[in-house]
C-alpha cells in the first residue's frame, strides 16, 4: 500500500518548518534525522517556489503530522 504525500506551498511549509525548530533543534531540518524522530521527509518540488510534498513512511505518521502541525 502506497502512502499519498501531502503536497504543501512554501509558506505553510515555512510555518511548520519553524516551529519543527523550535521543537526539535536545527538538526530536524536534515532528512534522516525527520525520518527517524518524526517518520516523513520533506521533498522540494522542481520549481521550489510552488512548495513541498511530505512523503510519509507509515500512515501513523501522517496521521500524527496532520493531526500536530496542520
Amino acid at each position: 500500500m502506497t502512502i499519498k504525500p501531502l503536497e504543501l506551498t512554501d509558506y505553510d511549509w515555512k510555518n511548520i518548518r519553524m516551529k519543527m525548530i523550535n521543537q526539535y533543534g536545527i538538526s530536524i531540518c536534515i532528512g534522516h534525522v525527520q525520518r527517524r524522530k518524526l517518520g516523513f521527509v520533506c521533498r522540494i518540488k522542481p520549481n521550489w517556489h510552488e512548495g513541498v510534498y511530505i512523503d510519509f513512511w507509515e500512515e501513523k505518521y501522517k496521521t500524527q503530522f496532520i493531526l500536530k502541525w496542520l
